[in-house]
């Protein structure tokens, strides 16, 4: 998920590509003897990060 935020701040065509490989990641956990909770927190936990750490540089730069 950070990856794809990213790429897609800085308007990278490539974020397409990282968005499909996140929903395949997340699919992945729908089949069988995989966890869903450990893909999808994986997933979630990237956004967290990638959210937070803009907020700490604009903080940081005001």
């Amino acid at each position: 998920a950070y990856v794809f935020l990213e790429l897609k701040a800085q308007r990278n065509p490539e974020y397409r590509s990282a968005g499909v490989f996140l929903l395949i990641n997340i699919a992945i956990g729908f089949t069988g003897n995989i966890s869903l909770v450990g893909h999808l927190s994986g997933a979630i936990f990237g956004m967290m990060f990638y959210y937070l750490r803009n907020e700490v540089r604009v903080g940081f730069l005001r």
